[in-house]
């Protein structure tokens, strides 16, 4: 379980949880208390998944996918933790990343693309975003237009 503790209530229930545990339990339970950091904001993953990687995907054929699980592999640390006595490993997740770490990672990314394979993604603030027209239904309907009529 995670908690972030913002509130004399977020406390008061960790606290609670705590005083529950059954100390002479069969197994051990433990505790991290550290600094929250927030994670990975929606337009650093948009901005991720719908522009570096599918950039990439374009230029080299592999998919966004298969970059993903490669860049993690190479740009990421792999997390060690004992589970039943048994060291096990695994990949870091992006999702599990700060804003901060995010950034870090995604830089990564870009450097190597422009040093490695010549291809330059453009960064956020080079780009220019288009929202969607929203659609109205209740709008009255225009017919097509094609061309002049004379």
């Amino acid at each position: 379980m995670k908690f972030v503790l913002n509130s004399v209530e977020a406390k008061e229930e960790v606290l609670a949880l705590i005083h529950g545990i059954d100390v002479n339990a069969p197994v051990a339970l433990s505790v991290e208390i550290k600094q929250h950091k927030n994670g990975r904001t929606r337009y650093q993953n948009a901005y991720y998944f719908g522009v570096v990687l599918r950039s990439i995907s374009e230029y080299t054929g592999f998919t966004p996918e298969e970059l993903h699980a490669s860049f993690k592999r190479t740009f990421l640390p792999i997390e060690r933790e004992m589970i039943g006595g048994v060291m096990v490993e695994r990949l870091s997740s992006t999702k599990d990343l700060d804003t901060k770490t995010f950034n870090e990672y995604l830089e990564r990314i870009l450097h190597f693309c422009a040093e490695n394979i010549g291809l330059y993604v453009p960064l956020p603030n080079e780009m220019t975003y288009q929202k969607k027209p929203r659609l109205n239904r209740h709008a009255p309907r225009k017919a097509p237009y094609y061309g002049n009529n004379d």
